[in-house]
């Protein structure tokens, strides 16, 4: 899974740039991958064992900033 977003410039604020989530250059051996609109973010979760709720990293991207999400199986 893919998606790219907009990020500001803490640096100059009135720039943004374009920013890459990949979900198959997250390091480690995961389960289960979890994607979700909660809110006003797209959550991200990757689930070592999804039956014991174990988690292994979860990113959260603000939804309006969501330019794109490529969907593909990994």
């Amino acid at each position: 899974m893919i998606i790219h977003y907009t990020k500001r410039s803490k640096d100059k604020p009135e720039y943004m740039t374009t920013v890459e989530f990949d979900a198959s250059k997250i390091k480690g051996k995961f389960e289960t991958i979890n994607i979700q609109a909660v809110a006003d973010y797209i959550a991200i979760t990757f689930y070592k064992e999804e039956h014991s709720n174990l988690i292994l990293q979860r990113e959260m991207i603000p939804a309006h900033r969501v330019e794109h999400i490529w969907v593909k199986d990994i």
